[in-house]
């Protein structure tokens, strides 16, 4: 599967070989083709790659597995004057396993709002995953040890051995399309905000077929700018053409809720302690800030602003939110207790871009028009500093320490570098044609070029030294410069930090496409299609177990069908695999709900050709018992066509297979094609009902 002992993510589409000057990032499709990587990579793969070698489990090499352990043991304490935290505990209910030195506990808990633990558990609820990583001897946590976990459904007369645990992960981790699990709790997806109004759901390392489109998430008009929840939960998708702000729930990937009667929002920000939504409200007959309540959601109140765009920062305790007012020059300064304005600060003539830097305590207010940077004191709420660079600049970013910050300039392009404590610029670094965007991953800050393909990236660790040269390299992220096509822009970044990894992803609306790129190449690594649409913005929603505490590592899931489950663990060093016994409880409400379990799933994946017809057969069947659906009278078909053509066709249901239906269908045209079935009176809805991918292939 592997050809190369560079390990990469299987299902991203791979540049073509080429001398390193030809630039060349053109996708190349591999049909029917499984990825089969997930983070964390290395490890899994490299336990994948080794299983066959060398047996299912540790106890083959038993010398190796010892000194593995052995040099696990994390090396005496230095001493310390404060008590050493308590060792983890798990709760009374919690399985465990022991192996090498090693204890797994596991738990499955009720997620935030259950009203009782047996109500958290039932079909259809999320709930926290939570495995106590131990050494048996001490109890002390064993930190840093990236476990990785799947839910599958326990089939009659399977063994619960490390060796059928093994054997199973082993097939999840080759990508096998006939072993999916019910429950990964290794992914990340990715986000794409595009130019028809929607946000595509991807998930960039696993498919069947050649696709890994999740699911289409559709908004009431383009969207500005977005933000996750702390927990990811929630997307809050500001919409300004619709005046409201959407609430999207990612387990479900519909929209639960609406705050609507906005101004034109556009900017959102989220205060250190997720209790407001902060929106920016650019109509300019009433210019201002929303503050949205994230319990309910509901409007919580409105305050008035200057005039102009408004961008938004916090102070690092959260007590107050500074909104630039780009037509008055000023900044206005919101109390977050209050909801009231209580001052109005002097900047630049034209401030356009605002950040707050954790090292310094200050905020600072970049001018585009004068290339100014006033510098704000939150205790005083006055102005302490300015430091000047040239005129033009559109965006200012501190490093994730905060000791510098980067701040882009297209007119000169250029990017000048910040001493955030010695409030002066002390370094410049030239760009290529019109930088727009800075975003930080990890040691590395990566600008975007609105004219150029090219994206440049500075490392952190030459900056903040006055005079010296910023090192830059690049890679170019397409063929096309993002304003090749005419596309609205969008506040949000269109470069996005990949979970887990060195690694980013970056979006070109001009080439519709996702290119990911990791730390160290030359050129992305492979890229994936964003079906059609243009990709103004990008965001990674990491679902992977995450350390909470030294040794605890959890992520929170929606279970689906009640049932017996295995929950197949990994651990790499030392090796473990396990599983792990999980029952999830019916829900009798659920049940009663007409058309809330019903699925959808295609007979055949037909061979088809750009205009020609071809039969597409599908049946529809009861989710609990398996037997087909009742008759529905209203099933259609919504065929999505590459470019985004739609066309919406009836189902003739089938007089002798129950639960059968089918369709004519022409392709329009050669690629993708993706189908979707809906039944009012069967509860099938659209954007959640995507049960067929056909590869069109172009007529003789």
């Amino acid at each position: 599967m592997i050809s190369s002992p560079c390990v990469r993510p299987a299902g991203l589409q791979v540049p073509s070989a080429g001398p390193p000057s030809s630039r060349d990032v053109r996708p190349r499709r591999r049909p029917g083709h499984a990825p089969a990587w997930r983070p964390p990579a290395a490890a899994l793969l490299a336990w994948a790659l080794g299983l066959h070698a060398v047996g299912c489990d540790s106890r083959d090499r038993p010398q190796e597995a010892a000194n593995r352990t052995e040099a696990r043991q994390p090396a005496p304490p230095a001493p310390v004057a404060s008590r050493p935290p308590d060792p983890p505990k798990p709760g009374p209910g919690a399985q465990t396993y022991e192996h090498q030195g090693v204890r797994v506990a596991f738990e499955l808990l009720p997620a935030r709002g259950a009203e009782s633990a047996e109500e958290g558990l039932r079909e259809g609820r999320d709930a926290v995953f939570r495995f106590t990583i131990t050494g048996d001897a001490d109890g002390v946590g064993v930190a840093k040890s990236h476990p990785a976990a799947w839910l599958v459904p326990r089939v009659e007369g399977e063994g619960r051995e490390a060796l059928d645990a093994a054997r199973m992960i082993a097939r999840f981790l080759r990508g096998d399309r006939f072993s999916r699990p019910s429950l990964d709790l290794n992914v990340f997806y990715a986000l794409t905000m595009n130019d028809d109004a929607t946000v595509t759901v991807v998930d960039p390392f696993f498919g069947f077929g050649n696709t890994k489109l999740l699911t289409m998430v559709r908004l009431k008009g383009n969207a500005a700018d977005w933000v996750l929840s702390g927990d990811g939960s929630r997307l809050y998708v500001s919409c300004p053409s619709a005046n409201q702000v959407a609430v999207v729930d990612t387990a479900t990937w519909s929209e639960v809720a609406a705050i609507d009667g906005l101004d034109r929002p556009t900017r959102l920000a989220l205060q250190p302690d997720g209790h407001y939504l902060w929106a920016a409200l650019d109509d300019p007959a009433r210019p201002g800030i929303a503050a949205i309540s994230t319990e309910g959601p509901r409007l919580a109140g409105r305050i008035a602003t200057g005039r102009g765009a408004h961008e938004l920062a916090f102070d690092g305790g959260g007590r107050h939110v500074f909104v630039t007012n780009g037509g008055d020059g000023t900044v206005s300064v919101v109390d977050v207790a209050r909801l009231a304005r209580v001052a109005d600060l002097p900047t630049g003539p034209a401030p356009r871009s605002i950040a707050w830097s954790g090292a310094s305590q200050m905020v600072y207010v970049a001018d585009s028009q004068d290339g100014s940077v006033t510098i704000l004191s939150p205790e005083d709420l006055k102005v302490v500093g300015r430091a000047v660079a040239e005129p033009g600049i559109t965006q200012l970013r501190f490093s994730p320490d905060g000791t510098v910050g980067l701040a882009v300039n297209p007119g000169a392009c250029a990017v000048h570098v910040l001493d955030a404590a010695a409030g002066r610029f002390v370094q410049r670094a030239g760009t290529d044609k019109n930088p727009d965007q800075v975003v930080f991953a990890g040691t590395l800050a990566y600008v975007r070029h609105l004219d150029s393909p090219i994206v440049q990236i500075i490392p952190l660790g030459g900056l903040g030294e006055e005079g010296r040269p910023v090192s830059v390299i690049d890679f170019p992220a397409g063929q096309k410069a993002p304003s090749a096509r005419k596309v609205e822009p969008s506040l949000a970044a269109s470069i996005a930090p990949v979970p887990g990894d060195d690694a980013v992803l970056v979006a070109n609306p001009s080439d519709r496409t996702i290119y990911y790129y990791k730390q160290g190449m030359s050129a992305p690594m492979g890229s994936f299609s964003n079906y059609g649409r243009m990709p103004r913005a990008t965001l990674t929603l990491d679902r992977s177990l995450r350390e909470r505490s030294p040794g605890v590592y959890e992520t929170v899931g929606r279970l689906g069908l009640a049932g017996e489950y295995n929950l197949a663990f990994l651990l790499d060093s030392p090796r473990i695999t396990h599983y792990f016994a999980v029952k999830v409880l019916p829900d009798p409400t659920r049940r009663k709900r007409a058309g809330a379990d019903l699925v959808v799933k295609a007979l055949e994946a037909p061979a088809a050709t750009a205009g020609t017809p071809v039969e597409i057969r599908f049946r529809i069947t009861d989710r609990a018992t398996g037997s087909p659906a009742g008759r529905l009278g209203d099933v259609t078909v919504l065929s999505m066509a590459p470019g985004g053509a739609q066309r919406r066709l009836p189902a003739a249901a089938s007089g002798h297979d129950p639960g059968v239906y089918s369709v004519r269908w022409i392709p329009p045209r050669p690629g993708t094609h993706y189908l979707y079935a809906q039944s009012a009176s069967g509860g099938l809805d659209v954007n959640r009902h995507w049960f067929l991918t056909v590869e069109a292939k172009e007529s003789r």
